[in-house]
């Protein structure tokens, strides 16, 4: 894992579920717990994933038969799938030591981006 706050108060926290052999394997389960946030900030948090069903090209050039040389069309549907977007995620106020905290499941061999961005009400 690795994290930042940015000036403006906005934090990125970066996983990685992976192994060197590519093998299938248990998916982990992460709860990420942030604390010395400002009160009274209307909290929102969206993750983006990189794995076996989000912007995952390779995945795709292997079901195509891993092409050394891919068509146009071939090209343009590994561009399509290798795209990512961001989904929101479900933020839980902890009762105990304030703070939240957000969940995540990441399949082996995933990363994912979890921007987490308070705004003043």
């Amino acid at each position: 894992m690795l994290a930042t706050r940015s000036a403006d108060g906005k934090v990125a926290v970066l996983l990685w579920h992976y192994h060197d052999d590519d093998v299938a394997g248990p998916a982990a389960n992460v709860s990420v717990v942030l604390t010395g946030l400002a009160p009274n900030l209307q909290i929102k948090a969206r993750a983006w994933r990189v794995d076996s069903q989000h912007g995952d090209a390779f995945t795709a050039w292997q079901a195509m038969g891993s092409p050394a040389s891919p068509t146009q069309r071939q090209i343009d549907v590994l561009a399509r799938v290798a795209r990512i977007s961001s989904e929101p995620m479900k933020i839980v106020r902890r009762a105990h030591g304030g703070g939240l905290s957000v969940d995540t499941r990441l399949t082996l061999h995933s990363v994912e981006l979890i921007e987490v961005i308070g705004r003043r009400h």
